[in-house]
């Protein structure tokens, strides 16, 4: 009875997630995520850029009730300890949680080797903690001593393998922007017997450092903020250049501009000085001028057409904005009055969102009912409440677009200025795909 109540709970939370997903993202794209719906028992690595938004992205994609490896630190208040512990997570210690004490890893570590034993399929972030920048950093050992402590118990005849997941958002704390998951080829742990036999710490620092080069195949690891922050500038000049790409190809793009940049600073350090200048010069420029570069790449595009569409559109986004506030916007408002780390910002936004939302959206189709007391005109507007929002927030986006495009093209030496000098570094920046 207890597996059937989990089961059931497990799957109603993960449709709660995919609605609240389809709302909070623009798109979703997985590649070779049928990976992640394999029978045999697996560990799932990913990266961890955005706290529990990339864990439930990643683990509604499997076909199973995936459990997690959580900090033991959430484990700590009496009713997290009984929800996690009944709810599909396995308590670990870091050092960061005990002070720099010793770890006590044991019961966890057994609870891991029962579960992948028995087939299931665990969730860890390797990286030992969440963090915002696109970066992979060292991974822990502690990925690799499970999955072979695990597979030793059965003398290595099993089919368990750690899957590598790579995690990559176009804004991490935007809503309606896009995500690309990244699924690598999955790695045997039986072929890892013969090293472990002869010695266990070998095998899990040489099975980790087979994991470490896996996900750096499927993340964009720009290793430091200053290097990302450099790297997103670029992004943004080609991405305004040019029609959107498919997210698996612009990420390709990005890793290959990043190995160029990289390349560049190590071999003539004073050309990528003067790229990094002339990038933030540009950029500086902009920020101060309160305008950015798609009002420069596209404000010779300015036309009477969108005055139109601005026209027109008013009353559909009125709608939407109206409708929405009290749904929408407290998430926004109480991930502004929270001041916590900002990795924490979108998870905050969604967990209050699935509440608010589903809160008014009910209360306010009881009121329409009760108003004009007709199913058709009750059955419309719910139907209308999500389109209409993420509408209003399209329409606002562009009206803050427009805006800004209207304000260079009243500045004629402005412009004139900003388009030769966005000229010259969008040469510089497609230089770094040859």
């Amino acid at each position: 009875m207890k597996k059937i109540l989990l089961f059931l709970f497990y799957n109603f939370v993960k449709n709660i997630v995919e609605l609240s997903y389809l709302i909070y993202f623009d798109k979703i794209t997985y590649v070779n995520g049928d990976r992640l719906r394999q029978g045999h028992p697996c560990i799932i690595a990913s990266n961890h850029p955005n706290c529990l938004i990339d864990v439930f992205l990643v683990g509604k994609k499997s076909n199973r009730m995936v459990h997690f490896l959580a900090n033991s630190s959430l484990f700590k208040p009496p009713f997290w300890e009984w929800f996690f512990n009944t709810f599909y997570a396995i308590p670990i210690q870091r050092l960061m949680d005990t002070g720099g004490k010793p770890l006590k890893n044991e019961a966890a570590f057994d609870k891991c080797d029962e579960f992948l034993v028995g087939g299931g399929a665990l969730f860890i972030a390797p990286q030992g903690t969440s963090w915002l920048e696109r970066r992979l950093g060292r991974l822990k050992t502690g990925t690799a001593r499970i999955a072979l402590s695990a597979a030793a118990k059965q003398n290595f005849d099993t089919a368990l393998e750690i899957i590598p997941v790579g995690v990559t958002y176009k804004d991490a704390l935007a809503f309606r922007k896009s995500a690309l998951v990244h699924v690598g080829e999955p790695i045997k742990i039986a072929k890892y017997k013969a090293e472990y036999e002869k010695h266990n710490r070998t095998a899990a620092i040489k099975l980790t450092e087979a994991l470490t080069d896996a996900m750096g195949e499927l993340v964009i690891d720009a290793v430091t903020a200053e290097r990302d922050e450099l790297l997103k500038k670029h992004e943004e000049i080609l991405n305004n250049n040019k029609n959107t790409l498919p997210l698996a190809t612009e990420f390709h793009r990005t890793k290959t501009v990043l190995a160029s940049l990289n390349k560049i600073e190590a071999t003539n350090e004073s050309k990528f000085n003067a790229i990094e200048e002339k990038t933030n010069s540009y950029f500086e420029k902009l920020e101060t001028n309160k305008i950015n570069d798609q009002a420069v790449a596209k404000f010779s595009n300015f036309s009477v057409f969108k005055i139109l569409l601005f026209i027109v559109g008013f009353p559909f986004f009125l709608f939407g904005w109206v409708n929405n506030l009290l749904s929408w916007g407290i998430p926004v408002l109480i991930k502004n009055r929270i001041k916590i780390y900002a990795g924490f910002y979108s998870t905050i936004k969604v967990m209050a969102g699935i509440v608010t939302t589903s809160i008014f959206y009910t209360l306010q189709i009881f009121l329409v009912n009760r108003i004009f007391n007709n199913s058709i005109v009750t059955w419309s507007y719910a139907l209308l409440l999500v389109p209409m929002g993420i509408f209003a927030w399209w329409y606002y986006n562009q009206w803050m677009d427009f805006r800004k495009s209207w304000k260079l093209s009243s500045n004629k030496v402005l412009a004139e200025n900003l388009t030769r000098q966005r000229k010259q570094l969008t040469t510089e920046v497609e230089s770094l795909l040859e």
